[in-house]
């Protein structure tokens, strides 16, 4: 008996030490991730498909989108509800740039992207995939008229959930 008397304080202790790690480890996924991604800036090259090339006019970067550009956030796992914004230039000389914008494949919103720089933002509930925890936003432009030279809109984003 006097040899579990002196072990019950450490059992105890050992007892406590792990439930204050699985409240720790509730807590911090508890936080809601923002993932920022300068699209244009030097490292977005694994995030995004189907841009074209990185533009810098010595303010900022940015790139234009082709007919469906995708920004892939492998395994982020976003929880749902999330909010995108995205600063977008919608230059054309004879009319807005329309833009739609899908996450995971559902459909979140058509925007008509006007000529300067504006922040537009939309709030979504699609779900990350559930095995891999991807993320893919696509963005897709309407065409109103075809031109190999027309380019839809200039993208910068930044995803929270």
């Amino acid at each position: 008996m006097s040899q579990l008397k002196t072990w019950a304080p450490i059992f105890r202790a050992a007892l406590v030490v792990a439930l204050l790690t699985a409240l720790a480890l509730t807590l911090a996924y508890q936080a809601r991730a923002q993932v920022r991604i300068d699209v244009g800036g030097s490292y977005d090259a694994p995030f995004v498909a189907r841009f074209f090339d990185a533009e810098n006019d010595g303010t900022q970067t940015y790139r234009w989108t082709r007919d469906t550009s995708r920004i892939a956030l492998d395994a982020q796992a976003l929880t749902a509800p999330w909010t995108l914004q995205m600063r977008l230039n919608g230059f054309r000389p004879n009319r807005p740039a329309r833009l739609t914008v899908e996450m995971n494949g559902a459909p979140v919103d058509t925007l008509t992207v006007t000529d300067g720089w504006d922040i537009y933002t939309l709030q979504g509930n699609g779900a990350a995939d559930v095995w891999t925890g991807d993320n893919r936003l696509f963005c897709a432009r309407i065409r109103l008229c075809r031109s190999a030279k027309s380019r839809a809109a200039r993208t910068r984003a930044n995803l929270a959930s």
